[in-house]
C-alpha cells in the first residue's frame, strides 16, 4: 500500500510541477503557445520515463546511454525548475503591480482627503476668529447704545437741555457700522459652516471609497505577508520573494524525481 502512496505522491508533485513549468515556459514564447505547451509536456513525460528507465535498467544500459539519460534528466529538472521560477515570478509581479496601482490610488485619495481636511481646519479656525470678532463688535455695539449724547443748558441759570445733534448722528453712524460688521461676520460664518458641511460629506465619501478599495485589495491580492517578512529581515520585497521562490524550486521537481526513484525501488524490491 505504501508504495502506491509514494507513486501517487510522485506523480502528483510531478504533474503540478509540470503544469507550473509549462505555464512558465509558455510565457517566454507567447507567440507559439500551444506548440510550446506540447513540447514541454512531452519533455516532462520523457523525464519521468527516463528516470524510471535509468533506475530499472541501469546495469543493462551501456555507459554512453546512461550518461546521456543522466545528463538529460538533470537538464530537464533544471528546465522544469526555471519554468516554475518564471511562473511564480510572473504571478508575484502581477500581484505586485496590482498592489502598487492600488497603493498609488490610495495615496492620491488620501492626499485629496488631506486637502479637504486642511480646508476644513482653516474654515474652523476662521469661524472661531469671526466669532471672537462678532463678540467684540456686539460688546462694542452694547457699549455705544448705552452712551448718552452731549447735553447743553440754555441760559446761564436755565435748566432746559438740548441734544447734541452731531453727537447723535455720530452715535447712529457708529451703531450702523458695527451692526454691519456683525452682520457681515454672521454671513461669513454661515457660509463657512455650510462649506464645512459639504467638506464633511466629501470626506465621508472618500472614507467609504478607501474602505472599498482596501476590501477589494484584500480579496484580489495580498502581498502583505512578504512585506512583513522583508521588513523583519531588513531586505527588499523582491529579494524576499526571490529567495522564497528559489526555496520552492529546489524542493519541487527534485522531490518528484526522488519519490519516483523510490517508487521504482519498492516495485523492483517486491
Amino acid at each position: 500500500m505504501f508504495k502506491y502512496i509514494v507513486g501517487f505522491s510522485s506523480f502528483l508533485i510531478a504533474s503540478i510541477a509540470a503544469f507550473f513549468s509549462i505555464k512558465g515556459i509558455s510565457l517566454l514564447f507567447a507567440g507559439s503557445f500551444w506548440p510550446v505547451v506540447l513540447m514541454a509536456s512531452a519533455l516532462e513525460v520523457g523525464k519521468l520515463v527516463a528516470t524510471s528507465s535509468l533506475y530499472r535498467y541501469y546495469h543493462e544500459l551501456n555507459k554512453l546511454i546512461r550518461a546521456y539519460l543522466f545528463i538529460a534528466i538533470v537538464i530537464l529538472m533544471a528546465i522544469t525548475s526555471l519554468g516554475i521560477f518564471g511562473f511564480l515570478s510572473d504571478a508575484f509581479y502581477r500581484s505586485k503591480i496590482k498592489s502598487e496601482a492600488t497603493s498609488a490610488k490610495v495615496i492620491f485619495i488620501e492626499e485629496k482627503k488631506n486637502t479637504l481636511q486642511q480646508k476644513f481646519d482653516y474654515n474652523k479656525e476662521r469661524i472661531k476668529t469671526l466669532s471672537d470678532i462678532r463678540k467684540s463688535q456686539e460688546d462694542r455695539l452694547s457699549s455705544i447704545t448705552r452712551q448718552n449724547t452731549d447735553v447743553k443748558k440754555s441760559g446761564f441759570f436755565g435748566t432746559d437741555q438740548t441734544v447734541d445733534t452731531g453727537a447723535l448722528k455720530a452715535k447712529a453712524k457708529s451703531m450702523d457700522l458695527v451692526a454691519s460688521e456683525v452682520q457681515s461676520a454672521n454671513k461669513e460664518i454661515d457660509e463657512l459652516s455650510k462649506n464645512n458641511e459639504t467638506i464633511m460629506q466629501g470626506m465621508d465619501v472618500i472614507n467609504n471609497e478607501l474602505l472599498a478599495i482596501k476590501q477589494t485589495e484584500s480579496k484580489e491580492t495580498d502581498i502583505g505577508t512578504f512585506k512583513f517578512i522583508a521588513k523583519t529581515f531588513d531586505v527588499e520585497l523582491d529579494t524576499a520573494v526571490k529567495y522564497f521562490i528559489i526555496s520552492l524550486v529546489c524542493v519541487f521537481d527534485p522531490l518528484a524525481v526522488i519519490l519516483l526513484i523510490i517508487f521504482n525501488f519498492l516495485i523492483k524490491k517486491k
